[in-house]
C-alpha cells in the first residue's frame, strides 16, 4: 500500500530537513544554464516578475535576480530557505516560506507573475490536487505569463514522498486547465530515471491556444 499525502508530506519535509546541508551544496554545483538550456533561449533578455516555487538552494531565483528579474522565492523547508537566504544575500529576493497547491502566503505578498518556475517540485503534489495547483498558478500568471515544469518520472523516490506521474494526462489536465504547451525536451539518465522538461503559457481567451512546431 503506498503511503497517503499526509505521510508522504512527512516523509518529504523530514527528508529535505534531515538533508539540507548536502542539498543544498549538491544544487549549487549545477548552474541555471544547464539546469534550464531550453527557458535560458525563450527568455533572452526578457524581464519581469518571477516565482520559483520549491525554491531550494535559491540558485534558480539568484540566477533570475541578477539577469534583471523581480524574484519572491517560495520554499516549504525551512532549513533551505534560511541556507538560502543566507547563500544568496548579496542578490534581492523577496523569500517565502510556502507550498502548492494553495500557496496561501503569496496571494497578499506579489502578482501577477511572467515567470513561474517550478523545478523538480510536481512529483510532491497529489495528482488529486492537480486541478487545485494548476488553477492556482494560472490565477498568478499575467496574461503573456510563462511557466516551466522541470518533472522527474520513472524511477520514483518514496525517501522524499514523490508521487508517480502520468506525464500525458498532467499535459491534458492542463490544457483544460487554461494553459497551452510551447514546448517539451526530455533528458534519460541512468536507472530507468526520465526528466521532462514542460514550458506553457497561459491561454489567452480571444486569441486561443499558441501552434506550436
Amino acid at each position: 500500500m503506498q503511503p497517503d499525502k499526509a505521510v508522504k508530506a512527512d516523509i518529504s519535509a523530514r527528508y529535505y530537513t534531515d538533508n539540507a546541508d548536502l542539498l543544498s551544496v549538491k544544487y549549487e554545483r549545477v548552474t541555471f544554464e544547464e539546469i534550464h538550456p531550453d527557458l535560458v533561449r525563450v527568455l533572452d533578455d526578457r524581464t519581469g516578475n518571477a516565482l520559483d516555487i520549491g525554491a531550494g538552494s535559491g540558485r534558480d531565483a539568484a540566477w533570475l535576480s541578477k539577469h534583471g528579474w523581480s524574484v519572491t522565492a517560495v520554499e516549504p523547508s525551512m532549513a533551505l530557505l534560511c541556507r538560502a537566504k543566507r547563500r544568496h544575500s548579496d542578490v534581492q529576493i523577496r523569500w517565502v516560506r510556502d507550498s502548492l497547491p494553495n500557496l496561501s502566503a503569496i496571494h497578499p505578498i506579489a502578482g501577477p507573475f511572467d515567470l513561474i518556475l517550478l523545478s523538480a517540485v510536481w512529483m510532491h503534489i497529489d495528482p488529486k490536487q492537480e486541478t487545485i495547483a494548476i488553477s492556482r498558478l494560472k490565477r498568478l500568471l499575467s496574461h503573456s505569463g510563462l511557466l516551466s515544469l522541470s518533472i522527474k518520472t520513472g524511477d520514483v523516490d518514496e525517501n522524499r514522498g514523490f508521487f508517480a506521474i502520468d506525464l500525458d494526462a498532467l499535459v491534458v489536465n492542463f490544457k483544460s486547465g487554461g494553459f497551452s504547451l510551447m514546448n517539451q525536451t526530455r533528458d534519460t539518465q541512468q536507472r530507468g530515471i526520465e526528466w521532462r522538461r514542460l514550458l506553457l503559457r497561459k491561454t489567452s481567451p480571444t486569441i486561443g491556444r499558441i501552434a506550436t512546431d
